[in-house]
């Protein structure tokens, strides 16, 4: 019996999941959205290249949040246009980190543009 004590503790204060991780292609990079953890204080952003698993191997941890939602910048070298990623977000409570979210993969086919000048306009001197 002390052993199952031992084994509900721990259960009780294991970090709850991030969940709903999403990404959206930005002007300035790969955009996370998460739902928020009750009495999370943190979370951990982690980033593999290509189509990964919560279980594969290839995962860092590429920057956190102290609310739900972080940028992946475009200034990051790591990223290339043409390339597939995987995104992970775990919480942080009380010093404990929880599993990982749901995975949330991209392909960035191109980073968005602001779309060009018109062309042919003419200025009038008034």
């Amino acid at each position: 019996m002390k052993f199952a004590f031992i084994c509900a503790a721990l259960l009780a204060i294991a970090a709850a999941l991030p969940a709903a991780v999403a990404q959206t292609g930005t002007a300035h990079g790969i955009a996370l959205a998460w739902q928020p953890v009750s009495g999370a204080t943190s979370y951990n952003v982690y980033r593999c290249a290509g189509t990964c698993t919560a279980t594969s191997t290839g995962w860092a941890q590429i920057g956190g949040a102290s609310s739900p939602g972080y940028l992946d910048p475009e200034s990051d070298t790591a990223l290339a246009v043409g390339s597939t990623y995987s995104y992970a977000v775990t919480s942080v409570e009380a010093g404990e980190e929880s599993a990982f979210s749901n995975v949330a993969t991209v392909t960035l086919a191109a980073w968005p543009v602001s779309p060009p000048p018109p062309q042919g306009a003419t200025a009038k001197e008034q």
